[in-house]
């Protein structure tokens, strides 16, 4: 090991430790991005509760997870964890109140209101009427009137 230490051309009284630069000295180091994503996050996820509106739900999940990957951390972990939490119960309670799947935003309420209704198929005079045996005649044969 001794033999190492004299080969080695680094000075050990040059070697110093890294120390991050302090905000409070230059505050332009300060990344404003996990506030902003933080407080829209929140405001997604009482839009997707209050408005029921899965969009903004899932917008909001989206805030909180780049909000939580740009935090630092020795930020504080329960407004972020509580700004994640209210953004999964949005999702959650929004899908518990209508399981249907999610629609874009820019569709209409009628547009919505016509895809769930289901389509039958029109039918012809002949093929409605039932014979009173509860079979249907062929719509070759010639048909009775009443």
């Amino acid at each position: 090991m001794s033999s190492n230490n004299m080969a080695d051309p680094r000075r050990q009284n040059k070697i110093l430790r890294y120390k991050p630069p302090s905000t409070e000295s230059n505050p332009t180091l300060e990344d404003p991005t996990p506030d902003y994503m933080n407080l829209l996050g929140m405001i997604f996820s009482m839009c997707g509760l209050m408005l029921k509106l899965k969009w903004c739900a899932w917008i909001a999940v989206y805030c909180s997870f780049i909000s939580f990957a740009n935090s630092r951390s020795s930020e504080d972990t329960k407004q972020m964890m509580s700004s994640f939490m209210l953004s999964i119960s949005a999702v959650v309670m929004s899908y518990l109140q209508n399981p249907q799947p999610m629609s874009p935003p820019w569709r209409t309420g009628v547009q919505e209101e016509e895809d769930l209704v289901p389509r039958l198929p029109s039918r012809s005079k002949t093929s409605s009427r039932v014979s009173p045996g509860g079979v249907r005649p062929h719509p070759a044969s010639p048909q009775q009137e009443d």
